[in-house]
């Protein structure tokens, strides 16, 4: 058509949004598994340190006759606690480095405002403290394999 020199085509800008849309949704997704990856590792560490630290005690607990879901059921609610406790400093650290992060992409036409759910910092919550609880499982297959006696010598010792 004469008099026209550019068209605008806004379906062809739509798929150009979704293309880039997705790849950030794919950078977002490997951010998410390896975060959750360091996540496992962290706690999983820390709670095989703090049972295996205890295998002594829980053997004398369990030669003296208590059952084994009792010790067990002592260590994660220990473990439990810890975690519940370490949220609410976790929650304060988490925001800071957000609005942190957000404050390097700043320009004069481009800001962030930061902003939370309460849902989102809720399921956060239950899956922390849920991965707390499955990355204790190894460590309460080996308590619940120990061999008493020889535990509670190595106690003596």
């Amino acid at each position: 058509m004469e008099g026209v020199l550019s068209l605008v085509d806004l379906g062809h800008i739509k798929n150009e949004i979704r293309t880039m849309l997705s790849l950030l949704y794919l950078v977002i997704a490997v951010m998410l598994i390896f975060g959750f990856v360091m996540a496992f590792s962290l706690v999983f560490n820390t709670s095989t340190i703090n049972i295996m630290e205890r295998e002594q005690e829980v053997a004398t607990m369990l030669t003296l006759g208590i059952p084994q879901w009792k010790a067990s059921l002592s260590l994660t609610l220990e473990n439990v606690i810890m975690g519940l406790i370490g949220l609410v400093p976790g929650y304060f650290a988490a925001r800071f480095v957000m609005v942190q992060a957000m404050r390097l992409y700043e320009t004069d036409l481009f800001s962030f405002v930061p902003a939370l759910s309460a849902t989102s910092v809720a399921l956060t919550a239950f899956f922390v403290m849920a991965l707390m609880v499955l990355s204790e499982w190894p460590s309460l297959r080996h308590i619940h394999r120990l061999d008493l006696a020889q535990a509670t010598k190595r106690r003596s010792l």
